[in-house]
Order: C-alpha cells, then sequence, then structure tokens
C-alpha cells in the first residue's frame, strides 16, 4: 500500500522526459498493413516505492489493439493492469517508410484516475515518441525510441489519508 497525505486540492504540472509510469512501447515505427488488424496480450511488470521507502514489483498484463490506416499511418489502443482506470491512445505515423529503416512520430495520450477514501488522483500524460527501426529483418526488428512529453495531475479529496492498495 502506497499512503498519501492530502486535504486540499492540489495541482502538479510536469514538463519534460516523463519517466512514470513505464509506458512499453510493444510497435515498431512501420506501421501495420492498410486495413488490417492486430491485438496483442503482453506480460508486464513495474517497481513502486511507497512513503515508507519499501519496495515491491508488481506483474501485470497488456492488452493492445492497433489498425492499419494507409501506408504511412496507423493507430493504436492499450490498457494495461498495472494503472487502475487507463486506456492509452496513440497514432503512429511514418515520416520514413522504407524496406531497411523506419522513423516515426507516435503521438500518445493516457489518462489515469483512481479514487479512494473519499479522494482521488488524475494524471494525464501526452508523450511524443520519435521511434526509429533501425535492424529489420524477415525475422526480426529492433526499435529504438525517444519519449519527450509533459504530465499534468490533480489530486483532490478531503479525507486526511488516501490508501490505494495494488492488486
Amino acid at each position: 500500500k502506497t499512503a498519501c497525505s492530502r486535504t486540499t486540492t492540489s495541482t502538479i504540472f510536469l514538463l519534460g522526459l516523463t519517466a512514470c509510469p513505464g509506458f512499453t512501447q510493444m510497435h515498431t515505427a512501420k506501421p501495420i498493413e492498410p486495413g488490417t488488424s492486430d491485438f496483442a496480450v503482453h506480460a508486464v511488470a513495474a517497481g513502486f516505492t511507497d512513503t515508507l521507502g519499501e519496495s515491491v514489483v508488481v506483474p501485470g498484463i497488456e492488452f493492445q489493439f492497433r489498425h492499419g490506416i494507409n501506408e504511412t499511418l496507423d493507430f493504436g489502443l492499450k490498457y494495461s493492469s498495472l494503472q487502475a482506470i487507463s486506456i492509452t491512445a496513440d497514432v503512429n505515423y511514418a515520416i520514413i517508410n522504407t524496406d531497411g529503416f523506419a522513423l516515426s512520430l507516435d503521438p500518445t495520450i493516457s489518462p489515469t484516475y483512481v479514487s479512494g477514501g473519499g479522494s482521488s488522483i488524475f494524471f494525464m500524460w501526452a508523450l511524443l515518441p520519435i521511434i526509429a527501426d533501425v535492424v529489420s529483418t524477415e525475422s526480426m526488428i529492433l526499435s529504438v525510441t525517444a519519449r519527450p512529453g509533459m504530465a499534468y495531475g490533480s489530486i483532490s479529496g478531503g479525507t486526511s489519508d488516501l490508501d490505494f492498495a495494488i492488486d
């Protein structure tokens, strides 16, 4: 459990490279084939440290859906069990899309909402990943990603203790 004490509404604004939560990149720079859809399930894990300094690693599962629009564009939706109420949406736009190399911009938003004990937390992450497929063969694609972005958060409620259990 992680305990947070708040008695008034607080607003948090972060600009720069976001690091928490860990946004998984489960697709390449090259968009999937136009008119096709892809559904995937991924095993994931995240580490958390509470206010007492105790750390825990939590396993989870992610469900991802992608749909190809044309040769340079696809979009995706993803749900992760590591985030309470959260759906991540992205649009993958390939700037360069050749057989041996692909480079894309992947604008992504991920709202998260958690409530408990009369209080609530809302976060909105907006990211602009730059993805490059640096090695592409018939059996493997190696992609690298830079993830600049920003996050907005709001914590509100009238209770003195806000407890969230990670199930």
